[in-house]
């Protein structure tokens, strides 16, 4: 038997600086992937909603045609803080 679970969003409005540079995209099929933060400068770098309200960033490589898993969070403010500041601007 199969429950639909909805992807948790954040309870309480999302009191970072860094908001306005990710885009949320919903998930269209729950059974087939999650909802995502995009980041606006780099569409590689995402934030995975995890069902279980832990927030993963992930970036992509068209290089490698792979994802890195870089770091889990259990609030969204410190995803991107850390998605903006550790993993887009690494090798700067």
């Amino acid at each position: 038997m199969l429950v639909q679970v909805e992807a948790p969003k954040p309870s309480k409005p999302i009191n970072s600086e860094f908001r306005g540079l990710f885009q949320f995209n919903d998930s269209s099929d729950w059974q087939v992937e999650d909802a995502e933060y995009v980041f606006d400068a780099n569409d590689d770098i995402t934030i995975q909603v995890c069902d279980d309200g832990v927030f993963m960033v992930n970036e992509w490589s068209d290089e490698d045609e792979s994802q890195t898993f870089h770091k889990a969070f259990n609030n969204i403010e410190d995803a991107m803080e850390y998605a903006v500041r550790t993993v887009a601007w690494k090798g700067r």
